[in-house]
């Protein structure tokens, strides 16, 4: 289809998806695969890192980037996205994103946290 004609885009560019044991490839492999055998360049991720998500988020929530936070496991995605559409960013360390790579990241978040909960007032 892509060589047809048909507009080549994606959701997301996440390279691997983390599960129990591992991960498995995610959208940026199909991307690159499909890349490989038409010679096309992907035209636009319309999901992270693009900030269109974010925006698209917000106007069905009804609120602005000053009142919103990203929360995501991904600096290269989650993380650059909320940048990216002017909001603060929290990233919990219970998926793709270890301390090691953290720290040696130009992406950085607003906030880091040991776990998703720890984003809920403390009783």
């Amino acid at each position: 289809a892509i060589r047809a004609g048909s507009r080549f885009v994606a959701t997301n560019a996440d390279a691997y998806c983390p599960v129990p044991g591992g991960g498995e490839p995610d959208a940026a492999c199909i991307i690159a695969a499909i890349e490989a055998c038409t010679g096309h360049k992907v035209e636009q991720v319309y999901g992270k890192p693009s900030p269109l998500m974010a925006r698209a988020a917000m106007a069905v929530v009804g609120t602005t980037p000053e009142d919103s936070i990203m929360v995501g496991d991904r600096l290269e995605t989650d993380i650059l996205m909320g940048h990216q559409a002017g909001m603060a960013t929290a990233l919990p360390l219970t998926g793709a994103t270890s301390l090691a790579k953290l720290g040696c990241s130009d992406v950085q978040p607003d906030y880091v946290l040991e776990r998703l909960d720890h984003l809920l007032p403390t009783r």
